[in-house]
């Protein structure tokens, strides 16, 4: 009979690895986050813990002293981050660190902070046949929290739901099979900086897009309008698809200024050869919208200053 061999004595901290997102619109703020100490191997001592941030403007702390006795096997441990006025906008991790004297053992918890309301989900909206994010943010994306996309398919390949998603009924070629022939997967737009789009600002466009064989004979037409009510298309690039197979194709434009309520619209073209155009005609061709929100700039409304009312004295 051989003897298994005993585990060594052993400490983990595990925290959790979802994104903190603090709008700094609220600073100063705190959030407490709990992450999980166990002992391991019939561990048993006393562990405490420092905290370190890599962010400008936050600071974190982690628990008071915690002990394992005889028996014990995991300890719930609190991580408590703060957010001052100081903070600036970005991306960044707190690290929690814990020993005992010999074992070191950390973990560390995305922190991402942001202005304004963040990035936004598209639903599909009945008024514009299309999907929309309602609220301005720092960007807007057809795929949902789950991965899943509004716009996945192609016409009857899919199928595509709510077909053809295009806010002037632009409909989509229904040859070939899906994830084979071309579709368009997904669009996003989104701010460089994690604060709301507002118009004038330079903004990112992705579309994920499915590539026939090489990809070398397909193309994603980009275009845009303020005014999706009464769409006039701008183009803004046409790019040929880099590979076969799944791809995401990205350009960026400038989003209108002087805009009366900040509703805005991007355009996909995808097409199987042809010629460029907002809705170019062919079997294979897919083309889907986004509509979204941007903030507007604020205007002076200071009135002009007015010449003296007192007439000047005469010599």
């Amino acid at each position: 009979m051989i003897a298994t061999p005993l585990e060594t004595p052993d400490i983990a901290l595990e925290c959790p690895t979802d994104d903190v997102t603090s709008n700094l619109d609220n600073a100063p703020s705190t959030i407490v986050r709990d992450c999980t100490l166990y002992a391991r191997g019939g561990y048993t001592g006393i562990v405490s813990f420092s905290c370190m941030s890599g962010l400008t403007g936050v600071s974190c702390t982690g628990p008071s002293n915690v002990e394992f006795t005889t028996g014990q096997t995991e300890k719930t441990v609190s991580i408590t981050i703060q957010v001052s006025t100081f903070a600036v906008i970005g991306q960044g991790d707190v690290t929690l660190f814990a020993t005992d004297g010999t074992l070191e053992r950390y973990s560390s918890i995305p922190v991402n902070l942001i202005i304004g309301s963040g990035p936004q989900v598209a639903q599909y909206s009945n008024q514009w046949k299309a999907p929309i994010c309602m609220t301005p943010g720092s960007e807007c994306s057809s795929i949902n929290l789950d991965g899943s996309s509004l716009l996945k398919g192609r016409g009857n390949l899919g199928p595509e739901a709510n077909a053809p998603n295009t806010i002037d009924g632009c409909a989509d070629g229904n040859a070939g099979s899906y994830l084979s022939d071309e579709s368009l997967e997904w669009i996003r737009v989104k701010s460089i900086t994690p604060s709301n789009m507002k118009e004038g600002d330079l903004v990112t466009v992705e579309a994920g897009v499915w590539c026939w064989n090489s990809g070398t004979l397909d193309w994603a037409d980009f275009y845009y309008t303020a005014a999706p009510s009464n769409p006039n298309w701008t183009p803004f690039g046409s790019i040929r698809c880099p590979g076969g197979g799944f791809q995401t194709i990205t350009t960026t434009y400038t989003i209108p200024a002087g805009q009366t309520d900040g509703t805005n619209a991007i355009r996909v073209n995808f097409r199987y050869e042809g010629s460029q155009g907002p809705c170019v005609s062919g079997g294979y061709n897919d083309r889907d919208d986004l509509v979204f929100m941007v903030e507007l700039e604020t205007t002076n409304t200071n009135s002009p200053t007015l010449p003296p009312t007192t007439p000047p004295t005469l010599p």
